[in-house]
């Protein structure tokens, strides 16, 4: 064989390995963007009366079924009971949300760990800070507003709030 071959067979060889290492990698960047991403967060929301909630919802471009959410410490008593165990073998599709109510006195901080798993049934897992206290940024009840609580709201004002925190809530 002529030097002009060993060459070009060199060359080919060389080419296939490039060509694969980036079918590889498309491979992956495919795969990982198609990807659910489930975050588990706490959300506010302040239209003069601030309220709480737990928030879990589905970034990813993928549906995710959650099997597993669990927390490092006790919930507020609306939530310690079940917690939230009826979102287990819940699938969340894209952009999908869903959310618990939370006592505007529990102010703790704790972690949340979730497990879900996607159409292929890969397995994820992740842990999330998650911190109740919002008195350094919202509303505490004594800088409430003296024309909102305790009745001296007019009906128009309260219907008026309670629709724009409906429609905040669900904002994101």
């Amino acid at each position: 064989m002529q030097l002009t071959n060993w060459i070009q067979a060199i060359a080919s060889v060389i080419a296939l390995i490039i060509s694969t290492f980036g079918i590889m990698q498309t491979y992956k960047i495919q795969r990982t963007a198609s990807e659910p991403f489930i975050d588990v967060y706490v959300q506010f929301v302040d239209t003069v009366t601030a309220s709480k909630y737990l928030s879990i919802k589905n970034f990813g471009n993928s549906p995710a079924t959650i099997t597993s959410l669990t927390f490092s410490k006790p919930l507020d008593a609306g939530n310690e009971v079940t917690k939230l165990s009826s979102i287990v073998g819940t699938t969340l599709a894209p952009n999908q949300k869903v959310m618990s109510f939370f006592d505007n006195s529990y102010n703790d901080s704790l972690e949340a760990t979730i497990i879900y798993r996607d159409l292929n049934a890969r397995v994820f897992e992740q842990t999330f800070p998650l911190n109740f206290d919002i008195t350094d940024f919202h509303w505490v009840k004594d800088s409430y507003p003296k024309d909102v609580g305790d009745n001296k709201e007019s009906p128009d004002g309260k219907v008026i709030r309670q629709a724009t925190h409906a429609i905040l809530k669900h904002l994101d």
